[in-house]
């Protein structure tokens, strides 16, 4: 009787995270279509790491390459993270 195949790596049975979106970080905050920033966000969700909304909103922001949380950065980021955690 031949011997059981190895159990799979940690890697093999893990959720694969998506790939990351494909987006020029940097741009204005209105440069950004609602679906990109919500890819973005998913795609950072997706990591594994537990994260409040706050900090999911923070991590994309540094993604996308903005240096500060303004309004206008807050309203688009808190929309796509809320559409993500719905």
């Amino acid at each position: 009787m031949p011997p059981p195949p190895p159990a799979p790596s940690p890697e093999a049975t893990a959720p694969r995270r998506p790939r990351k979106p494909d987006f020029t970080p940097g741009r204005p905050v209105n440069a950004y279509s609602a679906d990109e920033l919500l890819s973005v966000v998913r795609w950072l969700d997706a990591d594994g790491t537990t994260r409040t909304e706050d900090e999911l909103l923070r991590a994309a922001m540094k993604e996308m390459g903005f240096s500060r949380l303004g309004p206008r950065i807050k309203e688009a980021l808190g929309a796509a993270v809320s559409a993500a955690r719905d």
